[in-house]
């Protein structure tokens, strides 16, 4: 584990060297959201990242107006804010983000989810990852998760290797803007929208890079707020300091 983390860390800096903030890659980020609640945090994400998005395209869904109003008002780190709401219940996730598609122009997608934690310098390590992957895409095939009612921290989704073309958090996905008109999208199913589409990126022929899974944090909280809940047995290698080394890189 030590020997595993320690070349993690090193892949993470090398990440963040080979990023230039003045001169990083052009990206749009798309996030898909029915949760009011976790506004504060969907604002706190985007306006933290060293290099900043060129749209910030939000969907959704049982927003009030005024709520709408607030990420209007208060997301600035970017050139372009678009926000679509969709309040049909039926209408799942990978639907949802491919209607978030729809508002971007960059070459280069990101995929934040509303209630996990992105680091302020998360953005220019996964463009590192997304230019090694050239056509393909990457993800983090390896995360720390924190369960926010329990207090319990470790890793989730656990490779322990950086092994490529493993299906990796939905929520950490950054892809070419054309690779996913090549694989038509997001499947429109109800869960797992983000599984799916990293098999037929690899089906395609089409590599997904396993991203470091440093300055990233994947939160659960209570059952009934989260849209995937592994439950805590999914969680493993408890370690409070891990979790606090990725939030210090």
């Amino acid at each position: 584990m030590r020997n595993n983390l320690h070349l993690f860390k090193s892949a993470a800096q090398i990440a963040l060297d080979s990023i230039d903030v003045s001169n990083a890659p052009v990206y749009d980020l798309i996030i898909a959201t029915m949760r009011p609640t976790l506004k504060e945090r969907v604002v706190e994400n985007i306006n933290q990242q060293t290099v900043k998005p060129n749209i910030v395209s939000i969907v959704v869904q049982n927003y009030t107006e005024e709520e709408i109003q607030y990420l209007k008002h208060h997301i600035t780190n970017c050139n372009k804010l678009e926000i679509q709401v969709e309040n049909e219940p039926t209408i799942f996730g990978g639907e949802r983000h491919n209607m978030a598609v729809t508002k971007c122009e960059s070459d280069i997608i990101a995929n934040f989810d509303d209630d996990d934690i992105y680091h302020p310098e998360y953005m220019r390590g996964m463009l590192y990852w997304q230019v090694q992957a050239g056509e393909g895409m990457a993800s983090k095939g390896n995360i720390v998760a924190r369960d926010e009612s329990l207090g319990y921290i470790g890793w989730l989704l656990t490779e322990l290797r950086m092994k490529d073309n493993v299906v990796g958090a939905g929520c950490c996905m950054i892809f070419p803007h054309s690779l996913f008109n090549k694989v038509g999208g997001f499947p429109t199913i109800r869960q797992g929208y983000d599984s799916v589409f990293q098999r037929a990126v690899m089906d395609k022929g089409y590599v997904v890079k396993n991203a470091d899974p440093f300055n990233f944090i994947y939160t659960r909280g209570r059952p009934e707020g989260n849209t995937w809940n592994p439950g805590r047995t999914g969680i493993r290698h408890n370690n409070i300091t891990l979790a606090e080394t990725i939030l210090t890189l």
